[in-house]
């Protein structure tokens, strides 16, 4: 039925963001699961933002020293819990 229908627009940018209070696990299926949009994912870190590209994998129970250590062109993200490795946006 046409009235029970509803409308979603396109997603956002900002619909895309990801953060450090998620499970690495939950940040690395995000983006796995929307990758195909071909957006970047922003990610606030020690008062400024990084935006992330592709989900490289992620440990459930790992730690870091810092929010985020970065490796060439690639980020480990210390979330909660666990780790997210993942590449730089750019």
């Amino acid at each position: 039925q046409r009235a029970a229908a509803s409308y979603f627009g396109l997603p956002r940018d900002e619909d895309f963001r990801v953060s450090t209070a998620w499970s690495a696990r939950r940040v690395f299926n995000f983006i796995r699961g929307t990758g195909g949009w071909g957006h970047a994912y922003p990610i606030a870190l020690d008062g400024g933002e990084q935006r992330l590209r592709t989900a490289l994998g992620y440990t459930a129970e790992g730690a870091l020293p810092a929010p985020a250590v970065r490796v060439g062109n690639a980020l480990r993200v210390r979330c909660s819990p666990g780790v997210l490795h993942a590449t730089l946006d750019g």
